[in-house]
């Protein structure tokens, strides 16, 4: 009997610290981090990726992407627009209360 508590009670301490991260459901770093160049090129796989951020990787995310398109080889033109199409799609898909943050960035 007591050895049977000892795996219920480890159970359930295993059960809670996995808790947080089965219901943050976000993309880890190290996923968005291989994303940003795709996303610098096409604000809809942007979105999709933003989506799936918490708040304050949404920020840190949209830096990593102006970065990237700031780079790019190409004319001033089209840079502008590609961070006009990046910027507004985050800003649609930034989560409630983090509009101002990623406005920000």
């Amino acid at each position: 009997m007591k050895q049977e508590l000892k795996v219920i009670a480890a159970a359930c301490a295993l059960a809670f610290t996995a808790l947080p991260a089965l219901a943050a459901d976000t993309m880890p770093r190290s996923e968005w981090n291989a994303k940003v160049g795709a996303c610098a090129q096409d604000a809809k796989t942007l979105a999709s990726v933003m989506a799936q951020l918490s708040a304050e990787d949404q920020v840190a995310f949209l830096a990593e992407v102006n970065e990237a398109i700031s780079k790019m080889p190409v004319s001033d033109e089209v840079k502008a627009a590609r961070f006009y199409e990046a910027n507004s799609a985050a800003v649609r898909t930034a989560t409630d209360g983090n509009t101002s943050a990623v406005l920000a960035e």
